[in-house]
């Protein structure tokens, strides 16, 4: 058991780079909108963000139900704010 805190830890750690990278990328690519870096910028940003909902889904399948639980309402808005960023990327590369 203590290995596998040690792997949800770092993985949680993880998590949180990519979690504040992804919000960095989708906040520079929402300020290059209208210009031609956006396209890069918001392939990047969606690439990140991507990466994160991708970590947090390995931690939740790696846990027990209780940690899940835990985990889901620590991180639950976080990466619910997290899609919903992106998906204002999305809509934004749309028009």
């Amino acid at each position: 058991m203590p290995r596998l805190m040690t792997d949800t830890g770092k993985l949680l750690d993880e998590l949180t780079d990519k979690f504040s990278e992804a919000r960095m990328e989708i906040a520079d690519a929402l300020d290059s909108k209208e210009t031609v870096y956006f396209n890069e910028d918001a392939k990047i940003a969606l690439e990140v963000t991507g990466e994160a909902l991708e970590v947090y889904e390995d931690i939740l399948q790696s846990v027990d139900a209780e940690r899940k639980k835990q985990i889901q309402t620590e991180w639950g808005m976080r990466i619910e704010q997290l899609k919903q960023e992106a998906k204002l990327l999305e809509d934004a590369d749309d028009h």
